[in-house]
């Protein structure tokens, strides 16, 4: 688990010789998304000459190595690359603006049904500003306010 820009990050990851590797991981990433532990997960299936990497060696073999990820922000929108771990980061950047954007539109949203939910109160409670506006906007008549609004 990591934190990226504010937003919780679970890697997963599986070598490539384990049985349904791709199926295993991806399954374990949608899960830390659909549970809430992370906002996005990665799914990474590693080569299988990693296995005999000696530990010291690790790190670079791993920034150098061709890696299967998937970066998950929707459990039910999967898609596998290939690549480094600077395409996985790219990929990351990519996921974390879509969050963002997307909880910017529903702030944005959640304020307007708010401010909607607000105005229709206070028309409603005001048969005569109903009628009104029916009649400014031209759109029913003076008996119709219940349909018309």
């Amino acid at each position: 688990m990591a934190v990226m820009r504010g937003l919780r990050c679970a890697v997963e990851g599986k070598v490539a010789d384990t049985p349904n590797a791709e199926l295993v991981v991806l399954a374990q990433a949608k899960s830390r998304v659909d549970q809430g532990v992370a906002h996005l997960a990665i799914a990474v299936v590693y080569p299988t000459y990693i296995r005999s990497v000696q530990f010291s060696r690790l790190p670079q073999e791993l920034g150098s190595a061709s890696l299967k990820f998937s970066v998950l922000t929707d459990p039910d929108n999967a898609t596998w690359h290939h690549g480094s771990v600077n395409e996985i980061l790219a990929e990351l950047r990519r996921a974390h603006d879509v969050i963002v954007r997307d909880d910017v539109l529903q702030q944005a949203v959640d304020t307007l049904n708010i401010g909607l939910a607000e105005v229709s109160s206070a028309l409603l409670d005001s048969g005569a500003t109903c009628d009104r506006l029916i009649k400014l906007l031209g759109i029913g008549t003076k008996g119709h306010a219940e349909t018309a609004v």
